[in-house]
């Protein structure tokens, strides 16, 4: 291969003046998020690079990346010029962000230098390149990729510690929880009336606090933002006690049944919710492009439609947690995790002098309850760690009578990773806090 290096110096080397070029129309396209795919040191790699505009006149670039199988997430940074047809790039890692073979990485401390170049496809739709470590080590590897496709990013309202967003079902726009603790939607029966829904059939739901008979109902086309599903069994349920944002009413649950289907992103520090199509069977095995740099993966085993997660609680205990988006106890910053009874009894044998600090009040699907709270030292995922979180102790009824049920993880603790990626197709994780 002829090294690459030496044919991107010149052009890298040349003044940033000449790179007002970006403002062609070619290089206008390439600002924003590329996914890519290829080969690096021998091995398959799933990588992201963001290009922002320069007011120098150029790019900034970050590459991040991952290799198949291996969650470590590694990120170059980078400043790049648009020259002779052409994306110029030179990137700074870290000696330990540029493997040289599997398992094994480059001696030493400090950063090297990467040279990489870029081609933009005539359509404008596909950007392929190259890139070559500056050394004598024969370290290259190459990318091809596309644009993210069939995106569709909505705002959320965020009410009592748990998002709201606006459905439509059958064309009419209803306030919906949006609950990945829920494998089944849900709409008010009062909201049903209104647009329409005939009861059809019934079935049982089991909720935190106990389960309930209900009736179903089908909607012909729900649609969130420009995620849409049709034919979608939804039950009929009364949720007149509970609030929405603006002192409005709850009309419905939107469960994993409809958002299972999408590859969904929750930004926490920017209010949206964003949906696209997930991976296809033949790529599922693949790993998607990190979120970015600094973004880490865990797995996400689905159990009955609802996304797990395993936390590490006082460093010492693992434990099996329910992510539920609907779960909602107080406007606060505090990191709150439901857990069971058994999980309790571990922690108490751990730690004796754990007790109780208060009692929370509750309104579930089976009634009201008060639950008993108390601190502890910390919990823990993927490396991440909140010191001193509350303990919610739920009783032997609903979803946590089962043996060996799971606990419940809600918006306090994951708004403290940031940004949250749920990949249901490939029980995967990511988030970059």
């Amino acid at each position: 291969m002829r090294p690459l290096a030496r044919r991107f110096a010149p052009a890298l080397a040349l003044p940033l003046l000449l790179a007002t070029t970006v403002r062609t129309a070619a290089a206008q396209s390439l600002t924003g998020e590329w996914r890519m795919s290829g080969t690096q040191a021998g091995r398959a790699v799933a990588a992201r690079l963001d290009l922002a505009a320069d007011p120098a006149g150029g790019f900034t670039v970050q590459r991040s990346f991952r290799f198949t199988g291996d969650p470590t997430t590694y990120g170059w940074s980078g400043r790049g010029i648009w020259a002779s047809g052409a994306l110029h790039v030179l990137f700074v890692a870290s000696r330990d962000q540029v493997p040289t073979r599997p398992g094994f990485f480059a001696p030493g401390a400090g950063t090297l230098r990467v040279w990489g170049l870029y081609q933009l496809s005539g359509d404008g739709r596909r950007l392929s390149g190259a890139w070559q470590v500056d050394e004598p080590s024969p370290r290259w590897g190459q990318d091809s990729g596309e644009r993210p496709s069939g995106r569709s990013s909505v705002p959320y309202d965020y009410f009592l510690s748990t998002p709201f967003v606006r459905v439509e079902l059958n064309g009419s726009p209803r306030t919906m929880l949006f609950d990945t603790g829920a494998n089944t939607t849900a709409v008010d029966t009062a909201a049903a009336r209104a647009i329409g829904l005939a009861p059809a059939g019934s079935s049982t739901v089991a909720g935190t606090t106990g389960t309930l008979a209900v009736q179903n109902a089908r909607v012909d086309r729900m649609r969130l933002g420009a995620a849409t599903a049709a034919n979608v069994v939804v039950t009929l349920q009364d949720l007149s006690g509970f609030l929405a944002p603006r002192n409005g009413p709850e009309e419905g649950l939107l469960g994993t049944d409809f958002i299972g289907r999408f590859l969904v992103t929750l930004a926490y520090d920017r209010g949206t919710i964003t949906l696209e199509p997930p991976a296809p069977a033949s790529a599922r095995g693949l790993a998607l492009p990190p979120l970015g740099r600094g973004s880490r993966s865990v797995p996400l085993p689905v159990v009955n439609g609802i996304p797990r997660l395993a936390l590490r609680l006082d460093d010492g205990i693992d434990a099996d947690f329910s992510i539920d988006t609907g779960l909602g106890y107080e406007e606060t910053e505090a990191v709150f995790l439901s857990i069971t009874e058994e999980t309790w009894n571990r922690l108490r044998a751990r730690n004796p002098a754990l007790a109780p600090e208060r009692y929370f009040t509750v309104r579930g699907m089976g009634g009201v309850v008060n639950l008993p709270i108390a601190r502890i030292a910390s919990v823990s995922l993927g490396g991440f760690r909140v010191s001193r979180p509350w303990v919610v102790v739920q009783p032997r009824v609903g979803t946590f009578a089962a043996p060996g049920a799971p606990g419940l993880v809600g918006n306090n603790f994951l708004r403290r990773l940031r940004e949250v990626r749920f990949d249901f197709a490939g029980q995967r994780l990511e988030f970059r806090p």
